[in-house]
């Protein structure tokens, strides 16, 4: 059930990402238009992040993650429905805060109802869902452009993201293990604290450089298509392509994460993500079909392993917090990335951009190599 949920969620919110990307590009957006774009999709969670993984704690993920769907379902409205850039970011300010709800809900559910043995195997689960809502839904908006009009692939996204509210209103009944109340003092440990926990500040900056470069891909890659007079159409089956990978790279990867380590598969994916981004920034356009094939390991493997990573680091009762947290420094470099970019080098367009992604993508690989996985595996909080 929470599979569906998720898949549901992804297709809506990475729907609403690649409409507003391209209806922004449309208007003649550049790097630093769609920078704003970015960093208003990314406001909320600068501001909520941890005080929902707090409230994820406290009343349990699946409420978060209904009020979250209905969210974004209305932010989803707003920008389907944007006469001009003013009002597509305030739809993606909506979108922002369903999105945060929605996926920080969902990610406690998991943190409650996982042993620690099948976490990682967990959340690969939950996200290759994610992955399949991420392969669909650039398909309808962009196919939908090129065939029924993109009216038509936004409609069925918004179906979809309907029967995601249902599944999500459905699950708020199920009982959720918040977390032995005797350690509820833990629950009001300032965020900054729970940042200097021994080994949390690697795992949040490594998840935030992937997490950033996953959803600036979606707000970025239209910029990429326009400079190089790449149809919609195919627009939408590099971007299909890139979750199609991902899915497949989560398959089996608690087995593979147990025999080769947790430092081998993360940094090596890492680096992939590293090359490909250099080569949609400098390759030709063809090249474009080989880097998203790599961004697919690159930012698939990553997403379940650095979750399980972050909730290992800390007590149950602080698993949302922890959460909140690590989408929190996504949200961050979500915001300082883009607006960085358009700042400083806005005459070099997408290259820029991916060139400097790329370096926070080699920064994360540094992180894991300096981490402590305890006999090359994933940690485990010891109470």
């Amino acid at each position: 059930m929470l599979a569906l949920q998720t898949l549901a969620v992804q297709v809506v919110w990475v729907g609403v990402r690649v409409l507003g990307g391209l209806l922004a590009v449309e208007r003649g957006a550049g790097v630093a238009e769609l920078g704003l774009l970015a960093a208003v999709t990314a406001a909320p969670a600068l501001v909520g992040a941890v005080l929902v993984g707090r409230l994820c704690d406290r009343v349990g993920g699946a409420a978060v993650a209904a009020a979250g769907v209905a969210v974004l379902l209305a932010g989803t409205v707003v920008v389907a429905t944007a006469p001009d850039f003013r009002q597509l970011l305030v739809g993606s300010a909506v979108s922002g805060a369903g999105g945060l709800l929605a996926m920080l809900g969902q990610q406690a559910i998991v943190a409650a109802r996982s042993k620690v043995e099948h976490r990682t195997g967990h959340y690969s689960t939950v996200t290759t869902a994610a992955s399949v809502g991420q392969l669909l839904a650039p398909l309808l908006v962009t196919g939908g452009a090129a065939g029924a009009g993109m009216d038509a692939g936004l409609l069925a996204c918004f179906g979809t993201g309907c029967l995601g509210l249902v599944v999500a209103i459905v699950a708020v009944g199920v009982p959720e293990d918040h977390g032995t109340r005797t350690d509820s003092v833990r629950l009001s440990i300032p965020a900054h604290r729970v940042l200097r926990m021994p080994g949390v500040w690697r795992s949040v900056g490594t998840s935030a450089a992937v997490l950033v470069t996953v959803d600036l891909l979606y707000t970025m890659l239209p910029l990429w298509a326009a400079e190089r007079d790449v149809p919609t159409a195919v627009l939408g089956a590099l971007l299909a392509l890139r979750a199609g990978v991902s899915v497949l790279s989560r398959l089996g990867l608690a087995r593979v994460v147990h025999r080769i380590g947790v430092r081998l598969v993360l940094t090596g994916a890492l680096a992939l993500g590293v090359t490909a981004l250099v080569l949609l920034a400098v390759a030709p356009t063809w090249a474009g079909w080989i880097a998203l094939t790599l961004l697919g390991v690159a930012l698939g493997a990553p997403q379940p392993i650095t979750m399980a990573w972050t909730i290992g680091l800390v007590p149950s009762t602080m698993h949302g917090a922890a959460l909140g947290l690590r989408l929190w420094a996504n949200r961050t470099a979500q915001v300082v990335l883009p607006m960085t970019a358009g700042a400083l080098i806005a005459p070099a367009g997408f290259p820029g951009f991916a060139l400097i992604n790329a370096g926070l993508l080699a920064g994360a690989c540094y992180l894991v190599s300096t981490a402590n996985f305890p006999r090359g595996q994933l940690p485990e909080w010891e109470s």
